[in-house]
């Protein structure tokens, strides 16, 4: 199969469209992440391996930043959903689309993938899919 995948996402969200040869994407899945724009003190609370040490709360791993933590989390989640659909022949070219920091984080768990050939720092997350299409055409040469 020759299909291309575009991701398109940021710490909240990803879409996943299937690319067809004259541009046009069509949405294939749609992964929300609402801890993406949680606080801090929003994703330590009453989650396992926190401990009440003194006043407040805090990670088990001190130092730890959960917010840095969770799109982290997410990325690999995202990056993980791109390996199975190449790793099962359902996608032979794979195109990521986020901001500059969301997408360091998943090239790098996806730099051992050679269908990965294409990225772009561009926050699209929440655009219209014929518009994310068309900042595509406008990025490619």
């Amino acid at each position: 199969m020759h299909e291309t995948w575009v991701l398109v996402a940021d710490n909240a969200s990803g879409r996943l469209f299937r690319e067809h040869r004259n541009g046009e994407l069509d949405l294939i899945e749609t992964v929300d992440n609402p801890d993406g724009r949680a606080k801090a003190q929003d994703l330590v609370e009453d989650r396992p391996g926190r401990a009440a040490l003194g006043a407040g709360r805090r990670t088990a791993m001190a130092g730890a930043d959960p917010v840095d933590a969770e799109h982290e989390r997410f990325a690999r989640t995202l990056a993980n959903t791109l390996r199975h659909g190449i790793a099962e022949g359902r996608c032979a070219h794979a195109v990521l689309v986020a901001p500059p920091r969301m997408l360091g984080r998943m090239r790098k768990m996806l730099d051992d993938l050679p269908a990965v050939d294409e990225s772009y720092a561009l926050d699209l997350a929440h655009t219209e899919s014929r518009d994310v299409a068309a900042a595509l055409r406008g990025c490619r040469p």
